[in-house]
């Protein structure tokens, strides 16, 4: 006997009409629309034949209630004395309907493995059904309109879940951990709660139903099986980390309601190609941070105005094209994109510019990102070196010439192939350096001679296989009015004196 033939069943026996929830069991992979249509679901089952668990079964008995505050219905309050492992929740009790199923009813109540409730409810407490490990199903009628918070979180065997068309709110952590593969949100939903369907490690199948304008932070996080998602336009906002950690996620379509991608957003998943629709003014922190896969494609619309810190760091695409809009760029946007090899400014962008392949904020005079073939320019172009400008590059050796009058801390930091590090007479001001795998250093002295009061002597301290040092003053000026010298290295480091004189 077929699941959907038990449904058409149940709606006979409770006069309901869950024929078309039915359908929704197994539901194929997102079907890619324009309109995203339920209509395009398959309205069949690949299903094996299966047994209803509520097949001749009489309602449950022993099961606690308590009159609402309207005194016209009933609130399920717990499972009292009701040992049955499959409950049959009553739509009536003393000659009243039932009416909610209240707060933590049958939470942790791990023997239960099926529920089926009655058309009467319309109201499903906070974490009425929490831990019950043991539920694998559970078919919402229409006559719900409310859900609580945690409501099914942590039931790890729940497998397949039928939402009411009544639903405008799917709660906080509702289904957090749970073992849901496929899910259709319906029509009537227009949020998606904090953590929703978070952790739902075999989630493989979301379809959004055009009605949706919100979805909250974590709303689908560490939903590992997820590979494709498709936000309808009708989406205006996205929490924080919404789609982080979906590791398996390769493809996306963004609403054009869309005005910010969140911080996190989309952190850790593998998308092939990701296009910024028009109406996006901003690209939050760590955004898309590990998330675009080897040879992905990123594409900015006209539009963009700001892309935050690291939105885009360790990133694996080859191109970049930044649109003439664009007028903020944070720092370490594209830090550790090591296969970056070229980048591309709209020349119609007043603030922004390339040279030499290494992108510039042009008004400050900033090199704020590099390809894997840039050079530092020595036109005058730039005065600055930006925060983790080189951070987790390639690099194996670079010399920053005399144009160049201060250094960002943390410009070089993580850069595990840098060798060689030369700064050219000149430059005055370098911050903190992390930068390991360092063996040389070249230092100027328009460096020392610039130094500020209360600089900070152990710059380079923590570049930890630094073995030469070439300073092209004399030791006397290497040596400070306390005695001390003037950057502290480790002990295996020698420092040669008046480097590069004739």
């Amino acid at each position: 006997m077929t699941k959907k033939f038990l449904s058409l069943l149940f709606a006979l026996i409770l006069t309901l009409s869950l024929c078309s929830c039915s359908f929704m069991k197994d539901i194929g992979p997102v079907v890619e629309s324009e309109t995203n249509d339920p209509e395009e679901i398959p309205d069949s089952y690949d299903g094996e034949e299966t047994v209803s668990p509520f097949e001749g079964r009489a309602e449950s008995e022993g099961l606690e209630f308590s009159l609402n505050e309207e005194g016209n219905g009933y609130i399920l309050k717990g499972i009292g004395t009701c040992a049955d492992t499959v409950i049959v929740i009553p739509s009536a009790y003393k000659g009243l309907p039932v009416t909610a199923i209240g707060d933590t009813a049958f939470r942790n109540k791990w023997m239960i493995t099926a529920v089926l409730i009655p058309e009467s409810v319309t109201e499903i407490g906070k974490s009425a059904f929490r831990g019950c490990i043991r539920l694998t199903e559970i078919t919402l009628p229409d006559s719900v309109t409310t859900l609580g918070a945690d409501v099914f979180c942590e039931c790890t065997a729940l497998e397949w879940v039928v939402l009411s068309n009544s639903l405008t709110e799917i709660p906080v952590k509702a289904f957090f951990k749970t073992a849901l593969e496929k899910i259709v949100i319906p029509k009537s939903v227009t949020k998606i709660g904090d953590g929703a369907f978070s952790g739902c490690e075999k989630l493989a199948a979301v379809f959004l139903s055009e009605g949706v304008t919100e979805i909250g932070s974590d709303a689908f996080s560490c939903c590992y099986n997820l590979t494709e998602i498709a936000l309808p336009d009708s989406v205006k906002k996205v929490g924080a980390y919404a789609f982080s950690h979906c590791i398996g996620l390769e493809t996306v379509k963004l609403s054009n309601s869309l005005k910010e991608i969140p911080e996190e957003c989309f952190w850790c998943s593998h998308l092939a190609e990701v296009v910024i629709p028009a109406s996006v003014k901003k690209i939050g922190r760590s955004a898309f941070s590990q998330g675009i896969a080897e040879q992905g494609i990123i594409v900015f619309s006209e539009g963009l105005e700001e892309i935050e810190w690291g939105a885009f760091q360790q990133c694996l695409f080859s191109e970049i094209t930044l649109p003439a809009s664009l007028n903020r760029i944070a720092p370490a946007v594209f830090s550790g994109c090591y296969e970056l090899e070229k980048i591309v400014v709209d020349g119609a962008n007043p603030f922004y510019r390339v040279v030499n392949g290494a992108l510039i904020d042009a008004k400050r005079k900033t090199l704020i990102a590099v390809n894997k073939f840039s050079v530092i320019p020595d036109d005058g172009s730039v005065k600055t070196i930006e925060k983790e400008a080189f951070s987790n590059t390639g690099l194996i050796s670079l010399t920053v010439p005399s144009a160049v009058k201060e250094v960002s801390e943390g410009a070089f930091d993580a850069c595990g192939a840098l060798e060689e590090l030369s700064f050219a007479e000149g430059v005055e001001t370098v911050g903190k350096i992390c930068c390991r795998s360092l063996k040389r250093l070249e230092i100027p002295l328009s460096m020392v001679e610039n130094l500020p009061k209360g600089y900070d002597d152990k710059l380079f301290s923590e570049c930890w296989e630094l073995q030469d040092v070439y300073f092209a003053g004399t030791e006397e000026q290497w040596i400070r009015k306390d005695g001390q010298p003037v950057f502290v290295f480790g002990e295996n480091c020698t420092v040669h004196f008046q480097y590069g004189a004739s």
